[in-house]
């Protein structure tokens, strides 16, 4: 069976070793908060069609406490999101 067969059986369950590696790595349930931050940001900036998957990731991990981390600098528009904008 190949590698992403595996994955797909065992969905969010599945526990890579890399994970294992890196201890501050995990799976999340959506935050309930979720809903409040995409609320917020939807009336006070202007996103579009192609944004709402930033505004949605920015959302899960400002509602969970987390930081995003990412190439993509376009993050640093949301307004309480912990975001580490990487250089390529």
């Amino acid at each position: 069976m190949a590698c992403y067969e595996q994955i797909y059986r065992a969905g969010p369950t599945i526990r890579s070793p890399l994970f294992e590696l890196a201890p501050r790595v995990r799976f999340l349930d959506e935050p309930l908060a979720l809903d409040e931050f995409l609320a917020r940001w939807s009336s006070e900036l202007d996103i579009r069609a192609a944004g709402w998957t930033d505004a949605y990731l920015a959302a899960f991990a400002a509602a969970s406490g987390c930081r995003l981390v990412a190439f993509d600098g376009d993050f640093a528009c949301y307004p309480a999101l912990e975001f580490l904008h990487l250089k390529a």
